[in-house]
């Protein structure tokens, strides 16, 4: 297709996007959806399965920005770990409920592997893709799995947040 054609139109809004990904504030959030909290959500597993979702943001808590229709979990830096196993974060969102975001898939899960435990844990800041979530529409959850009942991590999430 030729310049000013339908894909170069598509390439350029995905450009645009990707900038404004890698060049954007990031703001971080604690218990309670407070900016720059030093107090992390605290995640607790079942028995090898997802623990109870917890509530990291609803929609009055965005946009943190006014006038941004659109944010992503960006990262996740976890703060403090029961036990030096693999645990799964997952990330849900959805203007409903969890059970509506996870049927829907609306929802992104990531792999946490700490080098220590409890206070000592590496400090190393996760990555988290996600599509772009509807500020002030959509709740954000997070719950975790572990191989023990009620592991425990504690974490503090960054989140990006967009014009469209």
């Amino acid at each position: 297709m030729g310049i000013g054609g339908t894909l170069d139109k598509q390439i350029l809004d995905e450009i645009e996007i990707v900038e404004h990904h890698h060049h954007n504030i990031e703001i971080w959030f604690g218990d309670g959806a407070v900016e720059d909290s030093l107090t992390p959500y605290t995640l607790v597993s079942s028995d090898g399965a997802f623990g109870p979702a917890v509530e990291l943001l609803a929609p009055g808590d965005t946009p943190f920005v006014a006038g941004n229709t659109k944010f992503d979990t960006h990262r996740i830096l976890p703060e403090r770990i029961d036990t030096a196993t693999l645990y799964l974060i997952r990330f849900i969102w959805d203007p409903v409920s969890v059970i509506a975001g996870e049927a829907a898939r609306r929802c992104s899960t990531v792999p946490v592997f700490p080098t220590g435990i409890g206070a000592n844990v590496d400090g190393t800041v996760s990555e988290i893709l996600s599509r772009r979530i509807n500020s002030g529409v959509d709740y954000l959850w997070a719950k975790c799995k572990n191989a023990s009942n009620l592991a425990e991590v504690d974490i503090l999430v960054g989140i990006h947040e967009y014009l469209k």
